[in-house]
């Protein structure tokens, strides 16, 4: 053993006593650094994880409350279809009902007229209707006898 006290350098150990001592140290503050390091992800994992569930629930629940508002509108726009749809029809028999009472004020209109005019207006209404008919018999006349030159009979060019 002598051999080795006199071999061994004291400032050699001290340094190495030193620089395992600093290793030790360095080793268990960055091992304690480390875990605080890990606890504070997991820690942030969870708060993480949390905003991402509530931004999750908020976002379905705006769903929920869109579709609620989109249904809540369809049927306001149903009702207005029916209100709208009904007022229609009103108008269109409203519509009816005016033309046909214009076309009575017309008729009145027209024999007021005729009335005041006197038998002229009526001899005159008359050779008119009167003329109309010769010219729709002559039109008939026309027609029977195209039938007849092609070979068809009929009641009505009897």
């Amino acid at each position: 053993m002598k051999f080795l006290k006199h071999d061994i350098n004291r400032t050699l150990l001290g340094l190495v006593a030193v620089f395992l001592v600093f290793f030790i140290v360095s080793s268990l503050y960055y091992e304690i650094s480390l875990k605080k390091i890990v606890a504070l992800k997991t820690k942030n994992n969870y708060s993480l994880n949390e905003i991402t569930v509530q931004a999750i629930m908020e976002r379905l629940n705006d769903s929920d409350r869109r579709k609620d508002i989109a249904l809540i509108d369809k049927e306001l726009l149903e009702e207005r279809y029916v209100s709208i749809l009904i007022e229609n029809e009103g108008l269109v028999k409203e519509k009816i009902r005016l033309k046909e009472e214009i076309m009575l004020l017309k008729s009145q209109l027209e024999y007021q007229k005729v009335k005041l005019e006197g038998p002229t207006a009526q001899f005159m209404l008359i050779q008119n209707k009167n003329r109309q008919m010769r010219l729709s018999k002559e039109k008939i006349d026309a027609l029977c006898f195209i039938l007849k030159s092609k070979n068809i009979s009929t009641d009505e060019c009897s």
